[in-house]
C-alpha cells in the first residue's frame, strides 16, 4: 500500500524521523518496505503489508504503528454526532433488509441531505493522488480518502436515483445475484453475474457489486443531494471467489479480501459523512441503519510473565511492555502475581494467543536489543531405538555373509496360497483388493521370496533375504521377519550365515538345534527331515532348513536352503553392553577331535557336550574345519573340531591337554550315536 508521509505526519505534533529512517524503521518493526518515492513536496512509501495484518491497509493503522515504534502518542481523529433539537433520523429516509447474511455479515448506511457536489480541496486531492487515486467530486473523494485513512471500503448512492419504498423511506437490499442477472458498472462495462455473487441492490435491481464496485444506476453525479452512505463488512472469501471469477480487482475488494473486521465501520461512515458536509455543506442524518449478525466478542489472553520471558529469551520489563502493548489499542491490567491480562485492540484479529502477545512485545520493543545467548537448558538425547538399530546392522551384516536384500509388496494370491498349502480362511483378506494377485496380506515373508527364485532361475547361485511383517489373523501386533535362501548352499552355509549374524549381533545364547515335538506353523514350509530350530535364549525364534519338496514341485525350482526368524524377539535378545576381557598371558594349544555322528545331528549339539564337561573352562574358541563328511551310504557324517585351549592361571602342559582330551572324548561317546575317531601311530 501507498502511504503519504505528509499525512502521517499531520497525525503526529512531533517531528517524525525522515523518510528514509521513518522506512528502516518500519522494514525493522515488521513490514517490507519496497521503495521510496518523492511526489512534489511529499515523499511516498510503498509498504507491502502482509497478509494477517489487514489493520495496516490504512494510514491510522499505520500512525498506531509509528507511535507505538517511537514512543509517541498520535492524534486520533475524533468527532461527536451532532445531537441538535428535531433532527431527522437515517432511517427515515433508508431501510436495509439483508438477505444474504453469509456473505455480509453487517450492513451499515448513513444519510447526507442538501449537500453540493464540488471539487473537492487542494489538500484532500494531493493526498489521494499520492496514495495512487484520481480526485473525482466532493463524495466520491470523501468515500475514497475515508477508506485510506480509516482502512473501511466505503460506497456512496445518489437517493434520489433508488427506487421508491413504501412510504418515504427507501430499501437497500443485500442479496445474492439472480440467475443470468446482468450488472453495468461505473465505467461501463457489463458482467454476467453468478448466483452466489453477492449485490447491493433496491427494488429495481442491482445498484453494486457487493464489496468490489458501484454501478452505474445510482451513481454520484452534480444533480445529487442527498447521498446514502454505505459502509458494511463482506464475507473474504465470496469478495475473492467473486473478483477473480469476473477479472475485477479494486481498492475495496482487495481489503475485504484481507478480511478486514466490522468495527470500524461506523466510524468511517462518520468520518467520509463529515468530509462531505465540510467540502460541500448539507447536513447529517442522525445516527445510522446498522444490520449486523452476529455482534462481536471481546477475548481475553492472560499472559505469564516467566513463561513469556523464557519464550522471547530476555527479560520484560513490565511497565514497558504494558507501555507497548497500549499504544497499539490493546486493554492491558495485572491478573495475577505474574500475569497479566490483556483484550487485543478489535483490529487485530492476528492476535489470538499468548504467544502471538509475546511477539508483539518483542516486535515493538526491537528484536535487535534482545542479547544473543547460548542454549540453557539441558541437552537430552532421543532414547535409542534398539529395534531399528539392530534392523540396520543385520541388513549389513547378511550383505556381508552374501546375501541380497529383497524387498517385496505384503500380498499374495489365491494361486500363492495352494501352491504353499495354506488355507485361506487363516489369512487376512483384504476387502477391495486392487486385484487378485493382491487379495491377502502375507503370512510368511518366504513366500514372495521364493517367488522372487523362480523369476530367477537362470542364476546357479543365488542368496535373498528380506526384513518385514507378516500379518495373522488371530494376532493383533505385526511382527517382523528376518527370512533368506539360498540356492547351491548347504544346511551349514546357512546355518553359518546366521551364527555370523547372531555374533556380530551380540544375541546372547544364540544356537541351533533340533526342533522339538511343538513345531510353529511356519515349520510348514520346511523338509521335517532337514530342519533345525533357531533358539535366542531359552526361546524359538525360527526354523532352518530345506524347502519342503512338495512346495519346490509346485513352485518348479529345486528345494533351496530357507530360514524365517521373528526378528523382533531376536532384538530383544542382544546384549546391550559389551563385556571386556583382558587378554590372557598364556599361550594357547590347540586340539582336534573328529566325530562320527548321525547326518541328522548338529555339530553344535556335539561342541555344547564337551564345553559341559569343560569344568576347568579351557575351552576359548571351537572351529569346525572343512565342510562335514556325509559318508557314500548317507548313514553317518564326519566332524573335525578344532578346539583352542587356554588357562588364565598356568601355560597348559601334556598332563593337562590329555586330562581335558579324556574328558571331552567321553562326554562325546557318552550318546551311543557318536563316535569319536581314533588314529593309530
Amino acid at each position: 500500500m501507498l502511504f503519504s508521509y505528509e499525512w502521517l505526519q499531520s497525525f503526529f505534533n512531533k517531528k517524525l524521523p525522515a523518510p528514509r529512517e521513518l522506512g528502516d524503521l518500519i522494514l525493522a518493526r515488521g513490514f517490507e518496505v519496497e521503495k521510496i518515492v518523492t511526489l512534489r513536496k511529499d515523499w511516498i512509501l510503498d509498504v507491502n503489508i502482509l497478509s494477517n495484518r489487514p489493520d495496516c491497509l490504512s494510514h491510522l493503522g499505520m500512525v498506531r504503528e509509528i507511535g507505538a515504534f517511537l514512543g509517541i502518542k498520535p492524534n486520533f481523529i475524533k468527532f461527536k454526532a451532532d445531537k441538535k433539537s428535531g433532527q431527522a433520523a437515517a432511517k427515515s429516509i433508508i431501510a436495509v433488509e439483508v438477505r444474504y447474511p453469509e456473505a455480509c455479515p453487517r450492513y451499515a448506511a448513513m444519510a447526507v441531505a442538501g449537500t453540493k457536489i464540488k471539487s473537492s480541496p487542494p489538500w484532500m486531492v494531493r493526498r489521494l493522488e499520492a496514495c495512487g487515486l484520481r480526485a473525482i467530486n466532493s463524495v466520491v473523494d470523501a468515500t475514497n480518502y475515508a477508506m485510506l485513512e480509516t482502512g473501511q471500503p466505503l460506497h456512496a448512492f445518489d437517493w434520489d436515483k433508488l427506487a421508491a419504498g413504501r412510504g418515504k423511506a427507501k430499501k437497500i437490499i443485500v442479496r445474492a445475484a439472480q440467475a443470468q442477472e446482468t450488472f453495468k458498472t461505473l465505467d461501463g462495462k457489463n458482467f454476467n453475474l453468478q448466483p452466489w455473487m453477492a449485490v447491493i441492490a433496491d427494488d429495481g435491481g442491482a445498484l453494486a457489486l457487493a464489496g468490489i464496485k458501484g454501478g452505474k444506476r445510482a451513481e454520484i453525479d452534480g444533480k445529487t443531494e442527498t447521498v446514502i452512505l454505505e459502509s458494511a463488512n463482506f464475507d473474504a472469501k465470496t469478495i475473492r471467489r467473486t473478483s477473480r471469477t469476473l477479472g475485477l480487482s479494486t481498492d475495496a475488494s482487495y481489503r475485504f479480501e484481507h478480511n478486514i473486521g466490522s468495527h470500524g465501520i461506523l466510524f468511517a461512515a462518520h468520518r467520509a459523512a463529515e468530509l462531505i458536509v465540510s467540502v460541500g455543506g448539507g447536513r447529517i442524518f442522525a445516527g445510522a441503519v446498522d444490520k449486523r449478525q452476529n455482534p462481536e466478542t471481546v477475548k481475553k489472553i492472560i499472559l505469564n510473565l516467566p513463561l513469556a520471558e523464557k519464550l522471547l529469551g530476555t527479560e520484560i520489563q513490565t511497565a514497558v511492555a504494558k507501555k507497548n502493548l497500549e499504544a497499539l489499542g490493546f486493554a492491558v491490567r495485572r491478573g495475577g502475581r505474574e500475569d497479566l491480562e490483556i483484550v487485543p485492540s478489535p483490529e487485530r484479529g492476528d492476535v489470538a494467543v499468548w504467544q502471538d502477545i509475546v511477539e508483539e512485545i518483542g516486535r515493538v520493543g526491537g528484536y535487535e536489543k534482545i542479547a544473543p545467548k547460548p542454549p540453557c537448558t539441558e541437552i537430552i538425547l532421543p532414547r535409542q531405538n534398539r529395534f531399528w538399530r539392530a534392523k540396520s546392522a543385520a541388513k549389513d551384516l547378511m550383505a556381508a555373509a552374501g546375501y541380497s536384500e529383497v524387498r517385496n509388496h505384503s500380498f499374495i494370491s489365491e494361486k500363492d496360497c495352494r501352491n504353499f498349502g495354506i488355507n485361506e480362511e487363516k489369512l487376512l483378506e483384504i476387502k477391495n483388493p486392487v486385484n487378485e494377485d493382491l487379495r491377502f496380506l502375507r503370512p510368511s515373508l518366504l513366500m514372495n521370496l521364493l517367488k522372487n527364485f523362480c523369476a530367477n532361475r537362470e542364476f546357479d547361485s543365488l542368496r535373498h533375504f528380506e526384513i518385514g511383517k507378516i500379518f495373522e489373523k488371530n494376532r493383533r501386533d505385526e511382527p517382523a521377519m528376518l527370512a533368506g535362501a539360498s540356492r547351491k548352499d548347504s544346511f551349514s552355509d546357512a546355518k553359518g550365515a546366521l551364527e555370523f549374524l547372531a555374533a556380530r549381533l551380540r544375541v546372547k545364547d544364540f544356537s541351533v538345534v533340533l526342533p522339538g515335538q511343538d513345531k510353529d506353523a511356519a515349520a510348514g514350509f520346511f523338509d521335517s527331515t532337514q530342519s533345525a530350530a533357531v533358539m535366542a535364549g531359552k526361546k524359538q525364534v525360527g526354523f532352518l532348513g530345506r524347502l519342503r519338496r512338495e512346495i519346490a514341485d509346485n513352485l518348479g525350482i529345486e528345494p533351496p536352503v530357507i530360514f524365517e526368524i521373528d526378528f523382533t524377539r531376536l532384538a530383544q535378545n542382544i546384549a546391550e553392553k559389551i563385556e571386556y576381557r583382558p587378554i590372557l598371558a598364556h599361550p594357547e594349544a590347540v586340539r582336534d577331535i573328529s566325530v562320527d555322528v548321525p547326518p541328522q545331528t548338529l555339530s553344535a549339539d556335539v561342541a555344547n557336550a564337551v564345553k559341559k564337561a569343560d569344568k576347568l573352562k579351557l575351552i576359548e574358541m571351537t572351529e569346525i574345519l572343512g565342510k562335514p563328511y556325509v559318508s557314500p551310504d548317507g548313514r553317518s557324517k564326519n566332524i573335525l573340531f578344532r578346539f583352542h585351549l587356554r588357562s588364565a592361571q598356568k601355560t597348559l602342559d601334556g598332563k593337562d591337554i590329555d586330562a581335558w582330551q579324556a574328558g571331552a572324548i567321553a562326554a562325546i561317546e557318552k550318546n551311543p550315536e557318536w563316535r569319536v575317531k581314533k588314529f593309530k601311530n
